[in-house]
């Protein structure tokens, strides 16, 4: 009898120790160095890094095999070395060229540019040589690629692009690239 009487007890304090847990955890889940939005200094870093990724990561890697400068002996590298490989084995490449820090945040960096005026026209310029850079290995690499209609949200499928059209559109970037660096500025991008 006395054994059941503990189990209850027990039980009853463990549900009223829970039940009461209500007003001493609340407010934990707010990061007060939580940034809503990144700074364009954060989206041009992040950027930056994107770029050095892809033009250094599995595709050059890929390229540097098929011409023989290295010998693809061992996990992955084997089926490189034999010229076999799947559609998804550069799902990361491309990523990189319209999500991960690639034309999504660069644009973003020139409307950021763009709401600062002529202040951001550094930015502006930093952010469309890279892009050009991008979408122009992107072009490289894969010949026919999205980019007149990327990223324009009522385009759910953007139609490819020929090579040639891509090369002509990384010009025109590349002029106003040039422009926006010319231009008088008093705020430099960060060393």
């Amino acid at each position: 009898m006395m054994k059941i009487d503990s189990k209850y007890v027990l039980i009853t304090l463990l549900t009223i120790l829970f039940i009461g847990c209500d007003n001493w955890i609340e407010g934990y889940d707010d990061d007060p160095n939580s940034s809503p939005e990144a700074s364009i200094d954060n989206l041009l870093t992040a950027s930056q890094v994107n770029i050095f990724n892809f033009s250094e990561n599995h595709l050059a890697r890929t390229v540097a095999i098929w011409m023989q400068q290295m010998a693809g002996t061992d996990r992955q590298y084997k089926s490189l070395g034999l010229y076999a490989f799947e559609e998804n084995d550069y799902s990361s490449s491309w990523r990189s060229v319209y999500i991960n820090g690639g034309l999504k945040d660069l644009r973003k960096i020139q409307s950021m540019a763009e709401d600062k005026g002529l202040t951001g026209s550094r930015y502006r310029g930093i952010a469309q040589t890279m892009e050009a850079y991008l979408i122009g290995m992107a072009a490289s690499v894969w010949g026919k690629v999205p980019y007149s209609q990327v990223l324009n949200k009522s385009i759910e499928n953007p139609e490819l692009d020929s090579q040639d059209s891509v090369y002509a559109l990384v010009q025109v970037l590349l002029d106003s690239a040039i422009h926006n660096f010319s231009s008088d500025t008093t705020l430099n991008p960060p060393n």
